[in-house]
């Protein structure tokens, strides 16, 4: 386990580089197989999720290099493999394996995934669609899965699911048509969506609504995509310079940041936009209540980071999430450090606080380790985050770049 020690109250300034999306970056990669070629993935972050992926990604003989932040993949040479790596539970993004494999092999043998504990994350949607689409589903102590062919059908999902959404797309490459009802339309999806089209598909997205189709071309060799940047790393320094300085977040893209700036702008935080980059600075933060829902609302992966924000506001906010019950750990750990949060079955009461205080803390998944991360940078004396690790899950060189921030942090 790495614990990290966060001194805090340190004026934090200078500029941060965005990297790539790790919610775009997996199933991208993971899909790559189907070219049975090479494929150049440029802006990919160097991130352990990413790592545990490619390593699963091996068994099937598939061979990967990174050079800085370009990922070359070459799958010419695959073989069949049983996802039964323990990696594969240890990541929730190795699901997107099991539809890939599908494709290129009509069958898959797959262990439970893993993933960040938030609360309860079944597959049931994922294997609906599969059904519906014409496989047998085996469930056992692991999951056998096989068709012979696909149909062509129209699933509406009950509630909308990114995983489920990605794991019917890439599934889809073998029928010649699938729409799918209510479907995720997040800046991932749409970046997956157009990798996908250099596979050779064709889709057509109108509101919650994604179609896939075959396409009669030559999928071309040699296929080269960039990842989109990583809002929610974004949003996790906008957070940090609002807090403790001014921090400029660059190469982001502000049409994917809209549900982070009209916050911002609501709690009277102190921004100036431009292209492709945000300045944001620390001024009086107002009150502002949070209630998270799908994208292009307030996002489930950001409610983390604003908590700690929230605690130094002028008067008391709600958060509500209806998504993942278990993200409010992070409210309990700020209790900890002096915070004034009254935790209920879906929401907390956050009330405001003059400061906080260093001490051990304990992050229970990716958010909120950052936004413990948050707090401790934000607060008096030396804060130390026990698990600190599932921070490598999802940011790249958070250390490195905190520190040429100013921060004064580092691995105990």
């Amino acid at each position: 386990m790495v614990r990290l020690e966060v001194e805090g109250k340190h004026r934090l300034f200078g500029e941060v580089t965005i990297s790539g999306s790790k919610n775009s970056a997996l199933p991208i990669i993971a899909s790559s197989m189907i070219s049975r070629s090479k494929v150049t993935l440029n802006n990919v972050p160097k991130i352990q999720d990413i790592f545990d992926l490619l390593e699963i990604m091996k068994d099937f003989n598939v061979k990967w290099e990174f050079n800085n932040n370009s990922l070359f993949i070459d799958s010419s040479d695959i073989v069949y493999s049983d996802l039964t790596n323990s990696k594969v539970s240890k990541i929730r993004g190795s699901y997107y394996l099991m539809s890939t494999s599908l494709v290129l092999f009509q069958k898959v043998l797959m262990c439970q995934t893993g993933g960040c504990k938030i609360g309860e994350r079944p597959i049931d949607l994922h294997l609906e669609a599969f059904k519906a689409m014409g496989c047998e589903i085996v469930e056992g102590k692991d999951l056998c899965i096989s068709y012979n062919q696909l149909n062509n059908t129209t699933i509406k999902f009950k509630k909308k699911s990114v995983g489920a959404t990605i794991n019917a797309l890439i599934l889809s490459y073998d029928c010649d048509r699938l729409e799918l009802r209510n479907a995720s339309i997040e800046p991932e999806i749409v970046d997956f969506i157009n990798f996908m089209e250099k596979l050779g598909r064709k889709f057509i997205i109108k509101k919650n609504t994604i179609i896939s189709m075959k396409k009669d071309v030559i999928v071309q060799n040699d296929i080269v995509h960039r990842i989109i940047p990583d809002r929610i790393e974004a949003a996790t320094y906008m957070v940090i310079g609002a807090l403790c300085g001014g921090v400029k977040v660059s190469k982001v893209n502000i049409k994917h940041l809209k549900n982070v700036i009209y916050p911002f702008k609501k709690l009277g935080i102190g921004m100036r936009i431009k292209k492709d980059s945000i300045y944001v600075y620390k001024r009086k933060i107002n009150k502002f209540d949070i209630f998270v829902k799908e994208y292009p609302g307030f996002s489930t992966d950001i409610q983390p980071l604003f908590c700690p924000l929230l605690c130094f506001g002028k008067k008391s906010s709600i958060v509500v999430d209806f998504i993942f019950k278990e993200r409010f750990k992070v409210c309990e750990e700020l209790n900890k450090m002096g915070a004034r949060n009254t935790m209920e079955k879906n929401g907390v009461l956050i009330k405001p606080v003059k400061k906080l205080s260093g001490t051990t803390v304990i992050a229970s998944d990716l958010r909120c380790a950052a936004g413990l991360l948050i707090a401790g940078l934000a607060s008096d004396g030396i804060t130390i985050i026990e698990q600190a690790e599932y921070l490598n899950r999802g940011y790249e060189d958070v250390i490195g770049k905190l520190q040429r921030l100013g921060a004064k942090i580092k691995i105990c």
